[in-house]
Parts: C-alpha cells; structure tokens; sequence
C-alpha cells in the first residue's frame, strides 16, 4: 500500500514539474518548419489518448489525418509537445537512412532497452551500433537462412503431433484449442534451436522461465507510473526511474534471459575448447562468442554479448509469434484464401516439405498470405526518435503550410521529435488503394506486379515498413520470414481453422498489453479459440 501511494505522489510531482519545464521550453520560437494537423485535444495528453484507445482504429484515424492535412503533419503529444508525423515515402526514406547520424533512439527508450535486455544492439548509437550490427551480419545471410529452415519445419511438425495425438484421444476429428500459446511455443523453440542450440521444449509442452517472463512483461497492464513515465519523459528523464509493477516485471524478463545467455556462452566456450566441430562459429551463437575476441575486428564486451543475446530472444520470440497468431485469424476469416494455400501447399509438396529456397520462390500465395498479414498487422506501431543535427527533409510532393504557402522540403530543428506510424503507413489508402484496409493477398502475387505505384515508393522489405527501413533495419528480417513460412507450410497443409464461436467471430488488439496480442471478444488477453480439423 505504502509503495502504491508513494509511486502515486511522485507521479503526481512528476507532472506538475513536467508541465513546468514543458511551459519553458515553448517559450522559445522553434526553427522547425510550421505544419497543419489535428486539434490539440486533450489539454494534458494531446492526441495520444485517442490513439491509444482506438487500437485498431489508430490506423484508419492517421490515415485520414495525412489525407486532411497533408502526408507530413504536426500531431500534438503531451504537454504542449508536438510531434513531427512522416506519412511521406520520400521523407521517410530520408528519416530511416539518417538512423546512424541525424535521428536517434529518444532517452525514455534507451533507459527502457537498457533496462529490459541491458546496454546492447537496440540503445546503440553511431558507431557503437554499426560495430554490434556488423559483428552479427553473417548469422543471418541467405546461407545461413537455409541451414536454420531445417530448424523451422523440424519445431512446426512437433505441434503437428501434438495436434494429431489430441485429435486422436478427441474421437471426433477435430480440436477446440487456444492458438497464441502454440504459435509462442513455435516462435520460441525455433529462436532456441536456430539461433541459439538450445531446446526450450515449448512445443512439447515444457515451460520456461524465459518464456513466463517475456508473456507476464507483454501482457502487464499501463500503471500510473508507467505512463507518467512514458509521457514526461521527453522533459523529466528521471521519471523512468519511478518504481511500477513494469520495472519489476522487466527485471524479471533481463534475469531469465540473462541466466540463459550466459550459460548457453559458458558452454558455448566450453566445447570451443573441447571440439571445435561442435559449434558453428557463424551461428548466431557462435558470432556472439566469437565477437568478444579481437580476432573479428569488432570485439563486443561481455555485456554487449549479454544484451544482444536478450534482444535476440525478446525479439525473435514475441513479434513473430504474434504475427504468426494474426495469420490464422486472417485465414479463418477468409477460408476462401485458405483453400488455396492449403491445394497449393499439398500440390507443390504432398508429402515433403520444401527447401529454403522453394519456400521463398516456389509458394506464391504462401508468400502473398505472409507478406499481407506483416503489411496489415506490424508489430511496432510506430518508431519514435530525435533529432540531434539540423536537418532539411525532402518530400515525395509538395505540402501546404498553415500559411497557404507551400514547400517542397522540411526543415527539422535540433531536438524536434520525429514519428513514423508504421502501421499506418502500411495501411495509407493513398499509397495502397481503397481496399487498404482489407486482407487481400492477392495484391501480392506475380511479384508484386499489381501493387500501386504510391505503395512501390516506400523503401523497406517489399515495400512494407514493418521491419522498418536503414541501417536500424530488423536485423532477423529474413528468420522470421523464414520461419512463419515453414510453420504455414506444415499447419495449413495439414489443419482446417476456423473460429470456434462462427466465422463472425470478432478478434482484435488486446487493450492494456505492452505489445498488443490478437483477442477474441469477451476472451483474456492472448485468447484466440480455434477449430483445427485434420485433413485426409
């Protein structure tokens, strides 16, 4: 009770000396180019709270924004704050490549990365960030993507005899099951034995410290502490140090990880020693001991190894398994569309499955259903950062100003912040057709041919921003690929799905969750019941 209240009081003294310095800093004229955008709103929180309520519906209310006031435009934030929101594919393109340089990672999400996985890969600046990157580069080559699919399909075909064997005690041919946990057991056991040697056992039914621990943290709420945190940290940095459940759960999400990053490198060293065949030195394992020596050029401290083996974890675990959970809800609404992958799935491979490479080139509409599902359902909804130069955007047409005038470039004052809405970039009628809003695969076959011209003008994996753009770009990009792909390949060509409460059946974002899961209606957090029917 006593923490409770006194967490209280310093949220409470938080916003009044946020308020404070925010009054202060806008006294001071910005350089910043003046831009139309919606009404302030909320006197405290700006537009932030109609976004975060709508979920979904942040998208959709974005786009028509951009469609309002122009494809770059001024979305108010907390305090007076406004943010500088690029909906333009050439202005983004120039955001996402200056990531090294002019924009980077705002203070709250470093102190939160830091905390979360330690000081690694995703907190890295300049330099520091271009040496960790390139250390890792070669576990995630093409070459290296044919090697981990093996791992893939090897975790995807242990549900479908875990499936099988309950069908079976069914005596009824189907099963009525909760999907999230089984696409979390796919996405953690391939992480573990592809990346890292190590079988968490998921898929065979097996809890991990690692996996309660990343499920707890995502799933945890907004506290009042969290979220003063999150809004005054742009003035007040030392809120983000205001003890909440969040904190403590973090802490647990660094102490599993980090448990199992330095074990798997003990015994990593271990072998090394012992018998060099046993460890691939270009495994994501291997690169990770391998870079704390000099031998590579780009030597990484031991808490630099820690961290990036936490982010690996954290990152190849839950946005995976959520993307893989959004697909089969997209399946289940169009069994039209499931169909047709399932009779191409059992023409091309009746009763094998395919290499790397026939996964990525020979499965057409595999590749559309996938690529739909990462445009439609992106797991970071937006990249937040700051300016630390001057800068001068360019844009794709130009824009009009508050003032009736127009121009052609935008300039950024040092310490303005910056957003890009993912999500809704993805989705921006302008860029991708009227139909943007709609799951049709289809807009991907023949290589994308009948995408629109506005859509090709974004930069990024096919066009799509999910995996954001620049040298930040995702650095497992292709793994997840990969593996949603060998995961579809088994279970669509083996299972019917479809909603147990009818093809009606209403599943969308999961309110209050760090990272928003798909929910069925009426469900908890994560609850997406399905019918799993095997095929003859």
């Amino acid at each position: 009770m006593s923490t409770s209240i006194s967490s209280g009081w310093l949220s409470f003294a938080a916003l009044v000396v946020a308020s404070v310095l925010v009054i202060k800093r806008f006294r001071k004229e910005s350089r910043t180019t003046k831009l139309c955008g919606p009404p302030r709103g909320d006197i405290l929180f700006g537009q932030m709270n109609n976004l975060v309520q709508a979920l979904d519906g942040a998208s959709i209310i974005q786009d028509t924004w951009a469609e309002q006031y122009g494809s770059v435009y001024r979305r108010p934030g907390p305090f007076g704050m406004d943010l500088i929101t690029l909906m333009d594919p050439k202005a983004i393109a120039h955001f996402y490549a200056g990531g090294e340089t002019t924009y980077h990672v705002t203070s709250f999400a470093q102190r939160f990365f830091d905390s979360l996985v330690g000081r690694g890969i995703l907190s890295a600046q300049g330099d520091d960030h271009k040496r960790q990157r390139r250390a890792m580069n070669s576990g995630f080559t093409n070459a290296k993507m044919r090697e981990y699919t093996g791992y893939f399909f090897e975790t995807a075909h242990k549900v479908e005899a875990a499936w099988d064997q309950l069908i079976q005690n069914s005596n009824s041919g189907y099963i009525d099951l909760n999907v999230t946990p089984w696409m979390n057991a796919i996405s953690l056991d391939s992480i573990g034995t592809a990346g890292f040697g190590h079988d968490f056992g998921a898929t065979m039914g097996k809890t991990s410290g690692v996996g309660k621990a990343f499920d707890a943290f995502i799933d945890l709420g907004m506290s009042l502490a969290s979220l003063v945190a999150f809004l005054v940290h742009p003035v007040l940095p030392i809120v983000s140090a205001i003890p909440s459940e969040r904190t403590r759960r973090a802490n647990e999400v660094r102490e599993e990880c980090g448990a199992l990053a330095r074990l798997l490198l003990q015994e990593t060293k271990k072998v090394e020693s012992t018998d060099n065949r046993a460890i691939d030195p270009m495994s994501v394992l291997g690169l990770a001991s391998k870079s704390q020596t000099e031998e590579t050029g780009l030597p990484m401290n031991e808490e630099e190894v820690n961290a990036l083996m936490r982010t690996l974890m954290m990152a190849g675990y839950f946005t995976t398994a959520i993307t893989l959970t959004w697909g089969l809800v997209e399946l289940a609404r169009r069994p039209d569309i499931q169909d047709k992958l399932r009779a191409e799935l059992r023409e091309a491979f009746p009763s094998s499955d395919p290499s790397w490479d026939q996964l990525m080139q020979d499965l057409p509409i595999l590749d559309a259903v996938v690529h739909e599902t990462l445009r439609l359902h992106a797991i970071v909804d937006e990249t937040v950062r700051v300016a630390v130069h001057d800068d001068i955007i360019p844009l794709s047409e130009p824009l009009t100003l508050p003032d009736g005038s127009s121009t052609s470039t935008l300039f950024v004052e040092t310490g303005s912040s910056i957003v890009v809405p993912v999500a809704a970039v993805n989705q921006m009628r302008s860029l991708w057709g009227e139909d943007a809003y709609e799951f049709k695969p289809e807009r991907w076959l023949n290589d994308g041919e009948g995408l629109p011209a506005g859509a090709k003008e974004l930069q990024g994996h096919r066009h799509l921003l999910t995996f954001i753009s620049g040298p930040r770009t995702c650095l497992g990009k292709n793994f997840a690929v990969a593996e949603i792909k060998a995961a579809y390949a088994v279970l669509i060509r083996a299972y019917t799905f479809e909603f147990v409460g009818g093809p009606d059946t209403k599943v969308a974002k999961a309110a209050g969750s760090l990272i928003p899961r798909p929910t069925t209606a009426g469900e908890p957090i994560s609850h997406v019941p399905m019918r799993i029917t095997r095929m003859d």
